[in-house]
Order: C-alpha cells, then sequence, then structure tokens
C-alpha cells in the first residue's frame, strides 16, 4: 500500500486544496448496540456499521469490539470484519479463545480502500465447535470507520 502523506508547512505558505484532501477526516460510520445477545455458530454477521459514502482512493480503518463473549464449550472462534456483506471482502480477522466458564472480549480491526460510494462494514463471529454467545446487555458491540487520508 503506498502511502500519500502530507508536506511540511512554511510560514507564509498558501495552504492548497490538494494539501487539504490529504487530511485523514475521522469518524465516518459508528455503531453502538447493547440491546440483545447474539448466538453464533458458523460465521454470520453480528453488527453492521452506519452507512458510509466511501471515496476512491482513501485509507479506511475499521474497528470492531465485542465486548463479551462465552461458549456452551469451550472453542477457538473467529471475529472478522468484512466489507458490506457476509461474503464480502475480508479486511480483518483475529482468534477467539473462548471458555464455558468465562468470557472474553474480541477485537478486529484492519486497513482497506474501496470504491466509491455507499458501504457498510459488519462484524461476524464464528465458533469453530458448539455455540458461541456474545453478552451485549452489559457491556456491548461497536463497530466504527474511520477516514485515514489519501492512499
Amino acid at each position: 500500500m503506498a502511502i500519500n502523506p502530507n508536506t511540511d508547512f512554511t510560514t507564509g505558505a498558501v495552504l492548497t486544496a490538494s494539501q487539504q484532501n490529504r487530511f485523514p477526516r475521522g469518524i465516518v460510520a459508528y455503531t453502538l448496540t447493547s440491546t440483545a445477545n447474539i448466538s453464533y455458530t458458523t460465521e454470520a454477521v453480528t453488527i453492521t456499521s452506519s452507512s458510509f459514502t466511501a471515496v476512491a482512493n482513501r485509507y479506511y480503518q475499521v474497528v470492531y469490539i465485542e465486548g463479551t463473549t462465552y461458549g456452551s464449550v469451550p472453542f477457538e472462534g473467529t471475529i472478522r470484519t468484512r466489507l458490506d456483506t457476509l461474503t464480502g471482502t475480508l479486511i480483518g480477522a483475529s482468534r477467539l479463545i473462548v471458555s464455558a466458564t468465562g468470557s472474553t472480549n474480541g477485537i478486529s480491526t484492519g486497513l482497506f480502500t474501496t470504491t466509491a460510494g455507499s458501504h457498510v462494514v459488519v462484524g461476524t463471529l464464528a465458533a469453530a465447535t458448539g455455540t458461541g454467545t456474545a453478552y451485549r446487555t452489559e457491556i456491548g458491540a461497536s463497530i466504527w470507520v474511520l477516514d485515514m487520508g489519501p492512499a
């Protein structure tokens, strides 16, 4: 991935539109949920970001945090972020080591570019065996997308 950083500014210099467009634009999508627990076995969408309008040739970062998850049996699971749908481009993935008696949190993050237009990012969970439960009534889950600047 090529990086297109901004230039140094000097006293008396004119700030151009090109320089302005190299700055990150911050949070472009955010969802927080704590309303219902979600059970999962095979990979399933567990949270969807709000829609955002992507600009071509810009980097975006996604962060998905699942506050607490536990299993019907101990298992190794996966937390992923994908572009647009359950079968969309994989952005990031992490392993979950889940027990039946304790709980763990999960974090998946990644950097991506996409085509211009309206998009969402989805967070998914999968259990290798048994059934996992994302316990959301106390801690919740969140997903957000940040514009990081030009590619």
